[in-house]
């Protein structure tokens, strides 16, 4: 039952995660077309969204695992025959999660890349 109710909590944060950083990097087309019209190439619009993506990622995955040790203690007299502190857990939710955010922001970034760029100046 534990597992179950894991897998459907880290689907959803893979939901939240990817529509978040999605969200993120679309918002910065504009900006991207600026770059884009001012001489960057098409592996620096993506290695600058990936770059400023992966921060976020690892910032909130950090914060993500500091949160649940803690949070784990605080529960571990509910759990009877489970470890509240199994890294093997931790580290498959947070390699899942900072993957999903990766991919998040690549889609983003390589639409960014395929723009025109008086296109993305317009959308403003």
């Amino acid at each position: 039952m534990f597992s179950g109710l894991g897998i459907v909590a880290l689907l959803l944060a893979c939901v939240g995660v990817y529509s978040v950083m999605s969200y993120i990097a679309s918002e910065r087309i504009h900006e991207l077309g600026v770059r884009i019209v001012l001489g960057a190439t098409a592996s620096d619009i993506v290695r600058l969204v990936l770059e400023s993506g992966a921060r976020l990622v690892v910032i909130g995955a950090m914060l993500g695992l500091m949160g649940a040790a803690l949070g784990a203690r605080l529960l571990a007299s509910l759990l009877f025959g489970v470890s509240p502190l199994d890294p093997a857990v931790y580290a498959a939710a947070a390699i899942v999660l900072v993957l999903t955010g990766t991919v998040a922001t690549l889609v983003p970034a390589l639409r960014a890349m395929r723009i025109d760029p008086t296109e993305a100046l317009r959308a403003e």
